[in-house]
């Protein structure tokens, strides 16, 4: 008895595969962060989150609006490093990436000078 090897079903069956491995969508988490409004000179307002175990951020993007009443410099810092730093006027947005994290506390330090009101 002779066994035939069918190519075309083995085809269809990996192309169906594939094509619902591509059709998952991303996840995007949004966490809202509570207001920062300060008239005095200098303001440091931190942020503290956990990654949970076994878990990494990859690609992170913080976004945010703001509006000001003069020049203000913003510092941001993450686990004590510098990763953003601009001078705000008026009102706009402003955007920059978080570095890639692995599992543990981190923390997210807004440094305003003058006044600042992210929202």
């Amino acid at each position: 008895m002779k066994k035939t090897f069918k190519l075309y079903p083995l085809i269809q069956a990996l192309l169906a595969s594939s094509c619902l491995m591509l059709a998952v969508p991303a996840h995007t988490t949004t966490w809202t962060l509570d207001d920062i409004s300060t008239s005095t000179k200098y303001t440091v307002e931190p942020h503290f989150f956990y990654i949970g175990k076994g878990a990494e951020w990859q690609n992170i993007q913080f976004s945010s609006d703001y509006s000001t009443e003069s020049d203000t410099t913003l510092l941001v810092k993450y686990d004590d490093k510098l990763i953003y730093n601009t001078t705000l006027n008026g009102s706009g947005q402003f955007k920059f990436d978080i570095p890639a994290s692995k599992t543990g506390f981190h923390r997210l330090d807004w440094d305003c000078s003058k006044f600042c009101v992210s929202t």
